[in-house]
């Protein structure tokens, strides 16, 4: 009963919050849909409230009532009262200009119908400062968490120096992730790619400083900690060539696993994993199915030769699973040849074994 009371509160909290911040939403639209057209009118005239100005800011206050009815309803409709702005990205921006085109077009034809006269150019402009204000308002969530991530990178603490090889989606996704997340202990302070059309450039405030081949500078030159390589597309040989220069840096290394992280979308920090010896190969392993390797030797007496040996011992194991007629095990050194033999009787009793 005390959880239920409590969840209740809880709701009844989170409920009041939503309420007054959609108020606050409102209050704020409200405001600036009043200044949006007086404002039209006074860049339209150069900043100088000539007469015919201030007869045309006189009628849009006159349909003001009317035009804040209209745009609130279309805020609504186009869900501005709903999002969370601290996120916000290119579709919450396409609801904005959609709402605010709806606002202009909608005042436009009121207007119209009542008489009230405005200049030629004023839906635009109308639109267009009413679009900023509203815009600037809500992404003023986003762009103080922005700067506030930016502060907090700049006297980072415990944060390790981490180089992105890969300013392409797969890289874009996970510095994105790094930066956004409370919980990462990376600092990305430089991007590598080998696109030349990229040198140069910033991805999210973040400057891809060269290609593979200033990789070993760039570790120096920023105290590069830990290299991160995000490029799924590539080839393995590609992808060792990378390895090769990133292993003379001594940072340690990252990966992202495959194409097929990227097609799902599921680039994330969560998918990095070390880098293992398959990646050091060259070329992509080669997958032994023994079993159907092996299925030979059954019913057959078979020699081994060197089978108290590391590798030699491997294969008298498994040829021992496989069913032979007989095994027989031949090797220099007796104490290795007895090692094996006991384990072998050991593990497969039934097993026809020699010695020699």
């Amino acid at each position: 009963m005390d959880s239920h009371v409590q969840e209740c509160l809880m709701s009844g909290t989170r409920n009041k919050k939503f309420i007054y911040r959609v108020f606050l939403l409102v209050l704020v639209d409200a405001l600036i849909t009043a200044f949006a057209g007086p404002v039209a009118i006074y860049i339209r005239y150069n900043f100088i409230l000539e007469p015919s100005a201030i007869t045309f800011i006189e009628n849009i206050l006159k349909y003001y009532p009317f035009n804040l009815a209209v745009t609130l309803a279309a805020f609504a409709a186009f869900r501005l009262y709903r999002g969370i702005w601290k996120y916000a990205s290119g579709t919450d921006l396409a609801n904005v200009i959609g709402a605010c085109g709806v606002s202009a077009v909608v005042q436009t034809a009121g207007m119209k119908l009542m008489g009230l006269s405005v200049p030629r150019s004023y839906p635009l402009m109308y639109f267009a400062v009413l679009t900023g204000g509203i815009a600037v308002f809500r992404f003023m969530y986003r762009i103080q968490g922005y700067i506030q991530q930016r502060r907090e990178d700049m006297v980072r603490t415990g944060k390790k120096n981490t180089m992105i090889i890969g300013a392409g989606e797969a890289g874009y996704t996970l510095l994105k992730e790094l930066q956004n997340s409370r919980f990462t202990l990376q600092h990305v302070c430089c991007l590598v790619d080998d696109d030349p059309g990229k040198k140069g450039k910033y991805l999210r405030g973040v400057l891809v400083a060269g290609n593979r081949y200033d990789i070993i500078r760039l570790a120096e030159e920023y105290q590069v900690d830990e290299i991160m390589i995000a490029i799924p597309s590539a080839s393995r040989a590609s992808v060792q060539e990378i390895l090769d220069i990133c292993s003379q840096t001594g940072c340690k290394l990252k990966v992202l696993p495959g194409l097929y992280q990227l097609v799902n979308g599921e680039v994330s920090v969560s998918k990095l994993r070390n880098v293992e010896i398959e990646d050091l190969l060259g070329r992509d392993p080669v997958d032994t199915k023994v079993d159907s390797i092996m299925d030979y030797v059954s019913g057959k007496t078979v020699l081994v030769t060197g089978g108290g040996g590391s590798i030699g011992s491997e294969l008298c194991r498994q040829i021992a699973r496989h069913e032979p007629k007989r095994l027989v095990i031949l090797d220099i050194y007796e104490n290795n040849a007895y090692d094996i033999q006991q384990e072998l009787i050991r593990d497969y009793p039934d097993l026809d074994l020699s010695v020699l």
